[in-house]
């Protein structure tokens, strides 16, 4: 009998060329994600010669931040300015995700030269590589608009300027003479036109107010803008708090019908200013309507900056200048009968939608008149159109109000067509008539001709009951009106037993009872001042649970602010102090004193640098990012509960 043996089985190394192709394709997908990408976005769609038009060339690199930018080629128009804003954008999740650098380059360009004009491309070097925009076309339409500037390279109006002496006191009023036009110059006493920028460069905080024309006519929109910086040593955690309780004093806008802007999104990007680093945002934006002609003004505005340094308090307040409107009024030269003083806009197009085209005597077809422009269409008087052998009603009227990133709004009007005779129903009476801010004449918008055929209903066929009017005809039934007192039933005995009424009652009086002593403790403790740290845990407990189950209020932003003013009020309330003003070495040194061990407080303070630069995230992770940090918030918020602490006196050095 043979022994059998089994084959052996040996390992060889593998070649050299194999270890290539494995490091290959392990790094070749980070390589892939390397790029740099530049987008052109101008902020209009189409503009007149002479009016102001902005241009975000937005930069994204994953391989190193751009080392020049080159000027943007833009044929038929002056550039007036640029300003440039940079950020970092993290991903949220698992893996080796790449971190983002975000530039934005703002151009400020008027145009010129009427006809179809193109933007770009823009090139940008990142390394020893170069890379190109793609082009953009745009409409410039000839018009009066704003004067021309005469000769390129002046400052941008965004770029704030030297202080103007005199102007240093949180509580002086600032003068309008510290307003600029965009070339640079001085607003003139008498006679301005254009956008007008108003800025003074102040320590720790300053505002910026711009407006986008001095003079318009009446009902023509005018955009306001809003802007705040502040240093970066002055700003804390809470950014959204920060900024969103900044304004004290809203500006005066009487006389102005108002279209607010603002998305309710807290978006922040810093700047350097005279050698200082500022965040800055745009606290108002708002699109005005000047309701009479005349000399209007719109009122300064107030802000407030509180220092988040706990020992040294101060209290910064800055204003901004009043701003003179000179409101023309509409020309009577060539004012048709018809026209309304509501009807002011520019660039309006009117189209019309038809269903069904075809129809019988007697059914009913719907009309709806759509409007696109500038201006308050809103406010647009359109009337019931006559139309001979047909009965119209208005049934329906929808309005898309502009916003930040497209002036132009909308509105739909829906009517119901009844024709009464046979034949040809013509559509062409419905037009807009409206005064042309922009052209400076009075126009009228009329949409395609659409004409419907009315065919004639059959015979027999009997009238709609609306054109019965005599009541319903002779043998259809009728409605039976019967007393109440047929319709009501006899109470059941055990109702009036009185054990019945007491049974029911004392449920819901007592669940009453019990809120009333929960309240008035409550109540009480509130009044001697006392906050019990087990009531804060409660709360933020709840606050973290729904964010991170995704069902907190607001968006993403608004979901990380919460988490962090959660985390905050109850180490508060532990505490016995406030800690919202400290540093985060000031922070972490009094948790540590306090007896928090040393890697709980650095949890803890991972978690609120996570929620302050989590509002910095790509939209499409913010959420996600969200959830996230409320369950990692949920952990530490559970161990701060469970570790023994000091009262902060004995924290105190």
């Amino acid at each position: 009998m043979t022994e059998r043996r089994e084959p052996r089985v040996t390992w060889t190394a593998p070649r050299r060329w194999v270890w290539c192709v494995l490091a290959a394709a392990l790094f070749a997908p980070a390589a892939a994600r390397a790029q740099v990408t530049v987008t052109l976005r101008p902020l209009r769609d189409s503009v007149a010669v002479g009016d102001i038009l902005r241009v975000n060339a937005e930069i994204v690199s994953t391989i190193g931040s751009p080392e020049a930018v080159s000027n943007l080629p833009a044929t038929g128009f002056v550039q007036l300015g640029t300003m440039q804003s940079q950020s970092m954008e993290f991903s949220f999740g698992f893996g080796n995700q790449p971190q983002r650098l975000r530039l934005v380059r703002t151009f400020t360009l008027q145009a010129q030269t009427p006809g179809l004009q193109t933007l770009g491309p823009l090139q940008v070097q990142v390394g020893s590589q170069v890379f190109s925009s793609g082009t953009v076309q745009l409409r410039v339409s000839p018009g009066a608009g704003n004067q021309a500037v005469p000769s390129p390279g002046l400052p941008t109006p965004l770029t704030p300027g030297v202080p103007v002496p005199g102007v240093g006191s949180d509580t002086e009023q600032v003068p309008f003479s510290v307003c600029r036009m965009p070339d640079g110059s001085p607003v003139p006493e008498a006679g301005a036109d254009g956008p007008v920028t108003c800025i003074v460069a102040q320590p720790d905080m300053f505002l910026q107010v711009e407006v986008t024309d001095v003079r318009v006519y009446l009902g023509e929109p005018l955009q306001l803008q809003i802007r705040a910086f502040v240093e970066r040593d002055m700003v804390g955690f809470s950014l959204q708090q920060l900024f969103s309780q900044m304004i004290r004093k809203e500006p005066s806008l009487e006389g102005f019908l108002r279209t607010n802007l603002e998305t309710g999104k807290l978006e922040v990007e810093p700047q350097r200013v005279q050698g200082r680093l500022y965040l800055w945002t745009t606290l108002r934006d708002k699109l005005l309507y000047p309701t009479r002609a005349g000399r209007l003004e719109i009122g300064p505005a107030e802000a407030v900056l509180n220092s988040m340094d706990f020992f040294n308090p101060t209290r910064v307040r800055r204003q901004t200048p009043a701003i003179p409107i000179e409101v023309l009024p509409l020309p009577a030269t060539g004012r048709p009968a018809d026209f309304s003083p509501n009807n002011v806009g520019a660039q309006l197009s009117v189209s019309l939608d038809v269903a069904p085209r075809s129809l019988q005597v007697g059914q009913s077809l719907q009309i709806t008149l759509r409007l696109a422009g500038e201006g308050n269409l809103a406010g647009f008087q359109i009337p019931v159109p006559q139309l001979p052998g047909a009965t119209v009603l208005k049934s329906d009227d929808k309005v898309e109000e502009p916003t930040a990133d497209h002036l132009t709004g909308s509105r739909a009007i829906s009517f119901l067509v009844t024709p009464s005779a046979p034949g040809t129903l013509d559509l062409s009476a419905l037009a807009v008539t409206y005064f042309d801010f922009i052209e400076e004449r009075y126009a009228m918008a009329r949409p395609e001709p659409v004409q419907v055929a009315v065919a004639p209903a059959p015979p027999g066929t009997p009238l709609p009951a609306a054109a019965t009017p005599e009541g319903p005809a002779a043998g259809q039934p009728t409605a039976s009106m019967r007393p109440w007192n047929d319709l009501s039933r006899p109470s059941a005995p055990w109702h009036d037993h009185p054990l019945f009424w007491v049974l029911f009652l004392l449920p819901p009086a007592s669940l009453a009872g019990l809120y009333v002593v929960g309240a008035a403790a409550g109540a009480v403790r509130r009044r001697r001042g006392v906050v019990r740290p087990a009531d804060v845990y409660r709360r933020s407990t709840a606050v973290l649970r729904r964010v991170a189950k995704g069902r907190g209020t607001g968006d993403a932003v608004a979901q990380l602010g919460a988490v962090e003013a959660a985390l905050l009020a109850y180490l508060e309330a532990r505490m016995g102090e406030p800690l919202r003003g400290y540093a985060t070495a000031e922070l972490q040194r009094r948790l540590v004193v306090a007896g928090f061990s040393d890697t709980l407080v650095s949890r803890l303070v991972a978690q609120l640098e996570t929620c302050a630069f989590g509002c910095f995230a790509p939209s499409a992770s913010r959420q996600q990012g969200a959830s996230e940090a409320a369950r990692g918030a949920l952990d530490v918020l559970r161990d701060l509960e469970r570790a023994k602490a000091s009262p902060a006196a004995e924290a105190r050095p």
